[in-house]
């Protein structure tokens, strides 16, 4: 997977708020940009805190992928 993937993975597990979880599966199908994310004041604490999980090795593959495959939307 690619590193944009892995963020909106780690974001959405990151916290219970449904905003958030809303916007890392925006991220996910390419709905939002990073730097759309990043200039969004209630994500930036979000997303600087996952990218250091990212670094520190915090995926695991399988609910990744179980992630992905709930959530991203592919077109007809």
């Amino acid at each position: 997977m690619d590193k944009v993937t892995d963020w909106a993975y780690l974001l959405f597990n990151e916290t219970t708020d449904e905003e958030v979880k809303a916007v890392a599966i925006m991220l996910l199908n390419g709905d939002l940009s990073i730097k759309e994310l990043t200039k969004m004041d209630s994500i930036k604490v979000h997303f600087s805190s996952v990218k250091k999980k990212r670094r520190k090795g915090y995926i695991k593959s399988k609910e990744l992928n179980k992630f992905v495959e709930e959530h991203l939307i592919l077109g007809d």
